[in-house]
């Protein structure tokens, strides 16, 4: 019999998931259908890093991003039994990002080109941003707010290591983007230019 997986409540791209910890695999599935978002298969390859309140899994080649949802990311990373690469913070090894073309206290010396990350959210409220209905902008969809949020943080996450796989350790001129697609997904995505900060 299998030693049971350590399973964790999230939120991925908006959607209630689980994030499942055992010894042969990560898993992240929906948790109402079951339906499997992504998988890891070689836990020690998986290095495991908290970004404000998100946590993020990447193992080189695949990288997600979840929220939690009731158990804090430090948590969640230092019960999973993951002992392969290591955890590190955001605070530890920052990759700032900004919307002006610099950042202030800090020189750009080399600039890398255009980095970016999306991710596509859904949930209630998503087609009324497209009809600019006052309910999703007046504080009273929760649940909007908080797909959004999880949205954004995913494709900042992305642009991230984008910009830190070219060998940048800053991000300038982020610019965001919404884009409805069908009737209850939204597009974000985030772009901006990968530089090298002194």
């Amino acid at each position: 019999m299998a030693p049971k997986a350590t399973e964790f409540p999230v939120f991925f791209n908006g959607r209630a998931a689980t994030l499942s910890f055992g010894e042969t695999a990560i898993r992240l599935f929906d948790r109402t259908t079951f339906a499997m978002f992504k998988a890891f298969p070689d836990p020690s390859a998986v290095e495991l890093r908290v970004e404000g309140e998100a946590l993020v899994l990447d193992d080189g080649v695949e990288h997600i991003t979840v929220a939690p949802d009731g158990v804090p990311a430090d948590r969640m990373a230092a019960e999973s039994g993951v002992s392969g690469r290591p955890m590190r913070s955001e605070q530890a090894h920052p990759i700032p990002l900004s919307t002006a073309p610099s950042i202030a206290g800090r020189t750009v010396t080399r600039t890398f080109g255009i980095v970016s990350g999306s991710s596509v959210v859904s949930g209630d409220g998503m087609s009324s941003l497209a009809t600019g209905s006052r309910r999703v902008f007046d504080g009273r969809s929760e649940r909007y707010q908080q797909d959004l949020s999880t949205g954004l943080r995913t494709a900042f996450a992305g642009m991230r290591a984008q910009a830190e796989t070219g060998g940048a350790n800053g991000v300038v001129s982020v610019a965001i983007e919404h884009t409805p697609v069908g009737e209850d997904l939204i597009l974000i995505v985030a772009t901006g230019t990968a530089v090298r900060l002194a």
